[in-house]
């Protein structure tokens, strides 16, 4: 049942996607990586069982062992910021978890999606000239975890076809893009856990703490100091707890 199938993955598309370029790989270092070497003419979806060198944000690496996790790129011609593009993601990804009957999910900002205080789900959005690249690593089936990572990882433990949560995310991707953009950063705010809580972050090479107050237009974060106000437009951010969510 969770053999990737590119025919699977098409027949679970909405008929408007049926044409796209799909790639599969059993095994590829990075699909983001794959992706930048190509010349997009609309929409690229690449897919692989494994990667040897997946990627996350500021340098990190994502794991990806064989047959537990989705692992996918979409690469489309668009002009819309790395950023939104990632706020994009994350709404269409958190719908279709939902969709599938898990709740207590939510983002922490920018990039990660949470279920029961761990992180499930890491998404890297990068550009190509006038392409965006949206990497997406799901853990659906993943149960042991790297021991740097094991306190924070953890897996959504779905039964279902990865086809269909292929497809599933691509399509809730398309739709959530014609939405309008105040529309898109509501729903996105509104699954964020760390509104009024207090977080660390890196600002000018100094180690800040601050409350989480709000997002805004940009999806910047919003963060009262003793010194003021900041506004995040990236980075990485934590929390006092090893358990991110309730």
């Amino acid at each position: 049942m969770n053999k990737l199938d590119e025919l699977a993955i098409r027949k679970h598309l909405p008929a408007s996607l049926r044409d796209i370029e799909i790639t599969l790989f059993d095994s590829i270092d990075s699909t983001n990586s794959y992706a930048k070497q190509l010349d997009v003419d609309s929409v690229h979806l690449i897919v692989s069982d494994t990667q040897t060198g997946g990627r996350g944000r500021v340098g990190k690496s994502f794991f990806s062992p064989e047959g537990s996790g989705i692992y996918m790129t979409l690469a489309l011609k668009e002009q819309e910021t790395c950023d939104f593009t990632t706020v994009i993601a994350a709404v269409a990804v958190v719908r279709v978890i939902i969709k599938r009957g898990t709740s207590n999910v939510g983002i922490k900002w920018v990039n990660d999606i949470f279920h029961k205080g761990r992180k499930v789900c890491g998404i890297l959005c990068e550009r190509k000239e006038n392409t965006v690249i949206i990497g997406i690593g799901l853990n659906l089936f993943t149960t042991v975890f790297p021991d740097d990572i094991a306190e924070i990882a953890g897996s959504l433990e779905l039964d279902c076809d990865r086809n269909g949560i292929i497809a599933e995310i691509t399509a809730e991707l398309f739709k959530v893009k014609e939405l309008n953009p105040q529309e898109i950063i509501r729903e996105y705010k509104s699954h964020l856990f760390i509104l009024g809580k207090e977080i660390e972050y890196i600002r000018n090479g100094t180690v800040k703490k601050g409350i989480a107050t709000d997002i805004n237009e940009y999806a910047n974060l919003i963060v009262k100091t003793k010194d003021g106000e900041d506004i995040l437009s990236s980075g990485e951010i934590s929390l006092k707890s090893k358990n991110f969510a309730e």
